[in-house]
């Protein structure tokens, strides 16, 4: 009978050569130090590094086909999405295969049930030309758990759900929003197709707002991956200052 740790270690090694697949390719754009669909695209995503209260931009590139950032164990992440579109738009952001709203408190004193929405819908919304910062894992309007990497048993997909395929992978998907009263955008009435852990708490800055959104016409899906680069004695190199 395989032990759990086996079968994780395979997981692991499975997940890494499907990555690692030369003919698994991507269009995506990382020029402008950022990630995008392609360098024409409206939806942009950052991945940057918290230290000392500031966060701080990292170099995304292309290895073996995907976009890539290099971290290190114990760094604390951020993601930074950009909505450039004249449009409202919906985001879900998963981490590691796993919702960003995963660890949302059930209910909210002021609200309700909130909260509960929140971890059912799992989106964030970002009004048109303008940017956000998911700060963590969603506690709170005010509270996230950090994204602070580990090793991959210590995953929150792993320690949560048993599982490691997708660690190291961070997704953002875009999908179409409008505010409650106005009519839908023109647009969607045509016929063209539309091993992070739970570290401490930290701050955050949300606030609740009521949208119409359409999850069935996705707008753009961006993945990026993190990586821990290893010297030749298997000890993680040191971040360049």
């Amino acid at each position: 009978i395989a032990q759990k740790e086996d079968v994780i270690n395979q997981s692991t090694t499975e997940a890494f050569n499907e990555r690692t697949n030369e003919d698994n390719q991507s269009s995506a754009d990382v020029s402008k130090g950022s990630v995008k669909p392609n360098a024409t695209s409206n939806y942009e995503v950052k991945l940057l590094l918290f230290k000392d209260g500031k966060y701080f931009s990292t170099r995304p590139y292309i290895k073996n086909g995907n976009p890539t950032i290099d971290c290190n164990f114990g760094d604390i992440l951020a993601i930074e999405i950009y909505n450039h579109s004249r449009e409202h738009v919906v985001i879900s952001v998963a981490v590691d295969g796993v919702s960003t709203f995963h660890f949302a408190e059930t209910e909210d004193p002021q609200h309700g049930e909130l909260y509960d929405t929140y971890k059912k819908n799992d989106l964030y919304m970002v009004p048109a030309r303008s940017s956000m910062i998911v700060e963590g894992w969603f506690k709170t309007h005010d509270q996230a758990n950090y994204f602070q990497l580990t090793d991959s048993s210590e995953a929150v997909a792993n320690k949560e759900f048993g599982k490691v395929n997708d660690c190291g992978l961070i997704t953002v998907q875009f999908y179409p929003a409008w505010e409650v009263g106005s009519p839908k955008p023109n647009y969607l009435n045509s016929n063209r197709g539309g091993g992070i852990g739970k570290g401490d708490v930290g701050t955050a800055n949300k606030k609740p707002i009521k949208v119409n959104f359409e999850k069935n016409v996705l707008l753009a899906n961006i993945s990026v991956r993190y990586n821990v680069p290893f010297e030749d004695d298997g000890a993680p190199q040191a971040n360049e200052e």
